[in-house]
């Protein structure tokens, strides 16, 4: 399942939106864009473990090291294109 978020959206609502909808949805499998929205695909299996959608910063880590990436991408956030990931606690 795929949603889509507005471009203006913070990274705060992106967290909580995307953590909404992997308790209906699964957990996020992928992330990016379409040129005008920010997409989610989701999949059908539960995940236990709450994501986290974290700003990516050249020369940091945006994960830490007792967790797991879930995947990466461009999405907007707060109206511009950021690169981002997605990643679950162990």
């Amino acid at each position: 399942m795929q949603i889509k978020f507005a471009p203006a959206s913070t990274i705060d609502q992106v967290n909580q939106i995307v953590s909404q909808n992997e308790q209906i949805t699964g957990p996020i499998t992928a992330m990016g864009n379409d040129g005008t929205n920010s997409t989610f695909d989701f999949d059908a299996t539960v995940s236990t473990l709450p994501v986290k959608i974290a700003i990516i910063v050249p020369n940091t880590s945006p994960a830490p090291a007792s967790s797991t990436s879930v995947c990466t991408g461009t999405i907007f956030i707060a109206g511009v294109l950021t690169p981002c990931t997605a990643y679950r606690p162990n």
